[in-house]
């Protein structure tokens, strides 16, 4: 089994925000997670055992937040889909 509780803020608004700064929190938030669950699967092979993949996420990614959360939020949300499109429920 795999667990991925990354979580990382850079709290700014939009327009304050360096890409930079926006990247650096989608790296840690949404690449970081995918890039383990693709090894992980990698590495497991067609076993079909002890495949379960476990993302932790935040309310922020669908509620979003009053401020400072302008990559935060996004980043959450993605984690979401990433999580309804690896069981297979991705229209949900």
């Amino acid at each position: 089994m795999l667990i991925v509780a990354s979580g990382y803020n850079h709290p700014a608004m939009i327009n304050d925000m360096a890409l930079e700064d926006w990247q650096a929190v989608m790296d840690a938030n949404v690449r970081g997670p995918w890039l383990m669950a693709k090894e992980f699967g990698a590495a497991l092979g067609d076993q079909g055992r002890g495949k379960k993949v476990l993302f932790v996420s935040s309310v922020r990614g669908r509620l979003g937040n009053a401020v400072g959360y302008s990559a935060y939020c996004p980043s959450k949300g993605a984690v979401d889909a990433l999580t309804r499109v690896q069981i297979g429920r991705a229209h949900v």
